[in-house]
């Protein structure tokens, strides 16, 4: 073997390497970036939840003499938390290998989602490669 051949093979075993090495940080980026998705999805909806009680609450309280700028930073605030809150769901469709009905069906077995309004926004962007969401979403109703 001259000395060429060597060196040929020894970039090739070091590509081969560098190669499986790139894989593994790509699996650990990939459940990453799922794993964010949906923490940032049960914040979301945390944030939401709360904004939306405590609108409910002070329009309760103080029903006889609401501060009209107050009520619009509220209603401001919870319209950004579920404009958010969506967005969270497209990361968590963006990040996940599978996302179809039958997945977002266990993930409400599991509790993930919590409840049908919420899976309605999940079941809203599924895709299927022969039919749009859309026409899923009819042939269900």
């Amino acid at each position: 073997m001259d000395i060429l051949s060597i060196i040929s093979v020894a970039l090739g075993v070091a590509g081969l390497g560098y190669a499986l090495y790139q894989g593994h940080e790509r699996r650990k980026l990939v459940e990453y970036n799922k794993s964010e998705a949906w923490y940032l999805y049960e914040k979301a909806n945390n944030m939401t939840g709360i904004t939306q009680t405590a609108f409910s609450l002070y329009k309760e309280k103080y029903q006889n003499n609401p501060d009209p700028e107050l009520i619009e930073l509220m209603a401001k605030s919870g319209a950004f938390g579920l404009e958010l809150f969506r967005e969270t769901i497209r990361l968590i469709q963006l990040s996940e290998e599978k996302f179809d009905y039958e997945i977002i069906d266990e993930w409400q077995a599991r509790g993930k989602i919590s409840d049908d309004h919420h899976k309605a926004l999940f079941t809203s962007l599924v895709v299927n490669h022969s039919n749009n969401a859309v026409n899923q979403n009819a042939k269900k109703a």
